[in-house]
């Protein structure tokens, strides 16, 4: 089963917008220091990134279909009683990458978290249509159109869990490695409705992660200073550098939680 085959690993992604694309960098060293992961969930663009990588994309490939396509042509700017953006735009690019799979079918265990505006709590999902779970998972109050599933109003994960650690619960991880790409207060400039909708958002997640952060067993936290979580980055690849440098720091305290699951394990 190799080095760490026999240690349940559980990864989840958090929220970030843009920042996100620093997750695949934490993929790609996992992967190469041989870290497999038994099940993965996330919020938002953590919750895309593994859906993606849970439907066995590499990282790199998930980099790549981030670099072909043009964010702009999905933003239908109509508002609605509920947001700035309908998102029938958003739904229908996610569609076309998911078609009408359901999560219960994917390769890799996956959860997607969603908060729901009715019973303010968070909403973890393991089955039902991937597409419409994951463009509710990335719903920011205000700029995007809440989802209405079932008995829910779903909106951004992030709301109430920037990394979902609680996602997990049911897998019965032995380890939980948590990726967190929320940026620090403060900025310099507001310039219009979308900083004031996501600048809130920060600054909640930023709280809920230094009260929070126990959660899982290691917090991996890559440094992509000036970085803000919008859609739109002029060097991607340093997001993704930043993920990687921030995994490698993280690898020496990985490796020897794992060695101690191990040992235990034995007894």
């Amino acid at each position: 089963m190799g080095e760490f085959g026999d240690v349940r690993i559980g990864l989840v992604l958090g929220a970030g917008g843009v920042r996100g694309l620093a997750h695949l960098g934490v993929l790609e060293v996992l992967e190469e220091a041989g870290i497999s992961v038994c099940c993965i969930a996330g919020s938002s663009v953590g919750a895309l990134i593994a859906a993606l990588y849970a439907d066995g994309r590499s990282p790199r490939e998930i980099f790549s279909l981030y670099r072909q396509t043009d964010i702009r042509q999905f933003l239908d700017f109509r508002p609605s009683r509920y947001a700035l953006l309908r998102g029938t735009k958003i739904l229908k690019a996610i569609a076309e990458v998911f078609g009408d799979r359901d999560l219960a079918d994917f390769p890799l265990p996956v959860y997607i978290a969603a908060t729901d505006l009715k019973s303010g709590e968070l909403v973890v999902f393991r089955e039902g249509p991937a597409s419409l779970l994951l463009r509710a998972s990335i719903a920011l109050p205000g700029l995007l159109e809440p989802v209405f599933y079932g008995p829910y109003v779903l909106v951004d994960g992030g709301v109430v869990a920037r990394v979902p650690a609680e996602a997990l619960e049911r897998e019965s991880v032995d380890l939980s490695i948590g990726v967190d790409v929320s940026p620090a207060p403060p900025v310099r400039n507001i310039r219009h409705v979308y900083d004031v909708l996501v600048r809130t958002m920060e600054i909640s997640g930023h709280h809920l992660i230094r009260c929070k952060n126990r959660e899982v067993d290691v917090l991996i936290q890559p440094s992509l200073n000036g970085v803000r979580s919008t859609l739109f980055v002029d060097d991607p690849e340093r997001l993704l550098e930043g993920g990687r440098e921030a995994a490698v720091r993280a690898l020496p305290v990985i490796r020897k939680k794992i060695q101690r699951i191990k040992a235990l394990k034995k007894r």
